[in-house]
């Protein structure tokens, strides 16, 4: 008797596992597609901030460049003014341009999870798509069972000089013969069971009748 094969319940079970965890990678996928732009729009804007300070300071440098002999002690008073601003200006461009670092790597962290999360989802797609095209390879069960000629139906005896019991031989007329085991369904099976039989004919020349040479099988 063949070994009994999954019950559909678990395998649409299994089946069931398999898909909502596609999905749920899907999902992290797509979230982490969101972070992703979030962050390049964010430096992106960090960027745009930080040329503007720039542009700013240089503003700054020209202004004081400027001497005006009348107001020697007003220019005085601005220049440490715009000394102290240029001092802070600098220090918020390296703070930005180390956030803007840091960003920049947040955002290769983010590129190499994704890439990691779209290549397992593609790999646990594929292995998927593989266990659903063999699927119906599942619910089939190929039963094999020994047989041999058991005995020959009396009514449909061939002749009696030509047919045996244990070795039947003989042409003319229709034969019967039982199996040994029958071919029946394994117990508690909820598969396809598949059978099949192979019948061994030798035909010898001259004992043929005078419509030719055929022969039929039935099961």
């Amino acid at each position: 008797m063949a070994e009994e094969g999954p019950s559909n319940s678990d395998l649409e079970t299994k089946l069931n596992k398999q898909i909502n965890g596609l999905i749920k990678l899907s999902n992290d996928f797509n979230n982490l597609q969101i972070k992703l732009n979030e962050e390049k729009e964010k430096s992106v804007n960090l960027e745009k901030k930080n040329q503007s300070l720039e542009i700013e300071l240089k503003e700054i440098k020209k202004k004081i460049q400027k001497p005006n002999s009348d107001h020697e002690n007003k220019i005085r008073v601005i220049q440490l003014e715009h000394e102290k601003k240029i001092k802070t200006l600098k220090e918020n461009i390296l703070h930005l341009k180390a956030e803007n670092n840091q960003e920049t790597e947040q955002i290769n962290f983010l590129e190499g999870k994704i890439k990691k999360t779209d290549d397992l989802y593609n790999k646990r797609l594929s292995n998927l798509s593989v266990k659903l095209d063999n699927l119906i390879f599942e619910y089939v069960n190929f039963v094999k069972i020994e047989n041999k000629w058991n005995e020959i139906n009396s009514g449909y005896k061939c002749c009696d000089n030509n047919l045996y019991t244990n070795k039947p031989t003989g042409y003319h007329k229709f034969v019967s013969i039982s199996a040994e085991n029958p071919f029946k369904k394994p117990k508690n099976s909820f598969n396809y069971s598949l059978y099949y039989y192979e019948v061994k004919c030798i035909i010898v020349e001259g004992s043929l009748n005078k419509d030719g040479k055929w022969v039929v099988f039935g099961l």
